[in-house]
């Protein structure tokens, strides 16, 4: 069905995630999902059984097919171009890649196994509207705020926005989403606690994690990285993701708590403490899936990164690599490979070698 134009107009905030959007002018117009979806010529029926409707909403923060951001463009006013980038495609091929046509996406690296972490504070100023740099593995604090992201809803204790929301229910956003007691299908019930009321550890002015994500949110809006190391020879911002990962894992396995003690505030450390030992015992420390452990290997790594002599960078990295070795024949960017490797000894000048055993005197 072609869209029509609504009477109501919503514009989406600035770095605003698309499905964000949808639930927020879904819910100022106290209709569901579907039926909004319906209006904006969104597809709202199985693709490989048309006669099926579906009971969640595709996860439209993807991608967008040509024809449906031309169809919402045609209804609200915003451009196609506009549309395409409150979607994950934005961030395709440096911190995800994107399957455009099935809508699913793979995050570089560090994969996040599902849903979004945010700021209580956040949610609140913005009347529960959510950016869509939060989707992204390498999200985990926020520098307005001050604050690290929240990982889980304070009732549920489970990651918000994992899953499409019901297309039969009429968002309320800023609360969860999420289905209770294992209930699941349009009418199912939800959880709905706020989610701006989650508490949230406080990092204080010019923290050292609140300077690394505003590096990280710079870098990854852009083809290349020309910080640091990287300012001489500037490097895709993939293999920059490569070298923290590599540096991160690193960190992860090898790093002690009185390594990272000299090296990160105490309020952090605490929290990835807690986090990192409070784990399963079957459940793999990596890929991180905490904000607290993200925030620290990150933290930790990019201290190296950003220092532009690469001799200076190698020995700041020491203490990662206290066993003499070679770094790993990966996709390492060149300046990481010079900074690791190992320190050449000092040449003696004026030394003569011993004299022969034929030039010794008799005795």
């Amino acid at each position: 069905m072609p869209a029509r134009t609504l009477p109501l107009r919503l514009d989406p905030l600035p770095d605003e995630a698309l499905g964000s959007w949808l639930e927020t002018y879904a819910h100022r117009l106290q209709a569901t999902l579907g039926d909004l979806a319906i209006a904006l010529g969104l597809p709202t029926t199985d693709r490989e059984h048309p006669s099926r409707m579906l009971a969640h909403a595709p996860d439209w923060t993807v991608s967008l097919h040509t024809s449906e951001a031309a169809s919402i463009a045609a209804a609200c006013g915003i451009s196609p171009a506009a549309l395409h980038s409150l979607t994950l495609t934005r961030f395709d091929g440096r911190a995800v890649h994107v399957d455009t046509e099935r809508r699913r996406v793979r995050y570089r690296l560090w994969a996040r196994t599902e849903g979004s972490r945010f700021c209580p504070s956040c949610l609140h100023e913005s009347d529960g509207r959510w950016p869509l740099n939060w989707r992204l593995s390498w999200s985990f604090a926020c520098p307005i705020h001050q604050c690290l992201l929240v990982d889980t809803c304070p009732r549920c204790d489970r990651p918000a926005r994992t899953a499409g929301v019901a297309l039969g229910f009429v968002p309320h956003p800023g609360h969860c989403a999420r289905s209770i007691g294992g209930a699941r299908g349009r009418e199912a019930a939800r959880c709905g606690a706020d989610l701006t009321a989650a508490p949230a550890l406080a990092l204080d002015d010019g923290h050292p994690v609140l300077e690394a994500q505003q590096i990280l949110w710079h870098v990854l809006d852009r083809p290349t990285a020309n910080f640091g190391i990287y300012k001489a020879v500037p490097e895709p911002v993939t293999t920059m993701l490569t070298d923290l990962a590599f540096l991160g894992r690193r960190v992860l396995h090898d790093a002690s708590i009185d390594d990272l003690a000299s090296r990160l505030p105490a309020d952090v450390l605490a929290q990835y403490v807690r986090d990192r030992d409070g784990r399963s015992p079957r459940q793999p420390i990596h890929p991180p899936d905490r904000a607290s452990l993200v925030a620290v290997t990150v933290t930790a790594a990019l201290h190296a990164l950003r220092i532009a002599d690469t001799r200076t960078a190698g020995h700041d990295l020491r203490w990662l690599f206290k066993d003499p070795q070679s770094p790993p024949a990966t996709e390492l960017s060149i300046p990481l490979k010079r900074a690791l490797r190992p320190p050449e000894p000092p040449r003696r000048r004026g030394l003569r070698w011993p004299p022969r055993w034929r030039d010794q005197p008799a005795v």
